[in-house]
C-alpha cells in the first residue's frame, strides 16, 4: 500500500503511529493534570495562610490539611 508521499507503511506502522501519538495525548493530559494540581496545592496552602493570619474558621480545615 502507498500513501502519498510514495512511502509504503503496512499496518504495523500504522499501529505504531497511533501508539505513538496516543502516548503523546496522554502525556499532554499528564502535564495539564500536573499543572491543575500544582494550582490546587497553592490556593489551599493560601487559604490556610489567610485562615490562621485573619482568624478565619475553617469548618473543613483537618480535610484541607489532609490534602
Amino acid at each position: 500500500m502507498n500513501n502519498t508521499l510514495g512511502i509504503c507503511l503496512d499496518s504495523i506502522d500504522y499501529m505504531k503511529m497511533a501508539a505513538f501519538q496516543e502516548l503523546k495525548d496522554v502525556l499532554q493530559v499528564k502535564r495539564v493534570n500536573d499543572e491543575l494540581l500544582e494550582y490546587l496545592s497553592s490556593s489551599l496552602h493560601w487559604l490556610l495562610h489567610y485562615s490562621h493570619k485573619y482568624q478565619i474558621p475553617l469548618s473543613e480545615k483537618d480535610k484541607i490539611i489532609e490534602l
